[in-house]
């Protein structure tokens, strides 16, 4: 399952129901210079694994842009 360029929201939430067994999302939490995140950040990337904790995560993305505010 690829998670892209969305922060976590109530259509996200539904993937324990698909079972993935590797999520893939762009978690540099790119910033908009006013409103928030534009890609999921290290607390939404947490909520995905609570919502499907037998998958394997691979966040990219991370350094990659000139707004990401986490590093690797």
């Amino acid at each position: 399952m690829n998670i892209t360029e969305t922060v976590w929201n109530d259509l996200v939430k539904e993937i324990d129901a698909r079972q993935p067994e590797i999520i893939v999302v762009n978690g540099g939490d790119n910033q908009f210079l006013e409103g928030g995140s534009l890609v999921m950040g290290k607390d939404d990337i947490y909520e995905g694994y609570k919502a499907a904790p037998e998958a394997h995560i691979v966040s990219v993305h991370m350094e990659g842009q000139p707004l990401d505010v986490i590093q690797r």
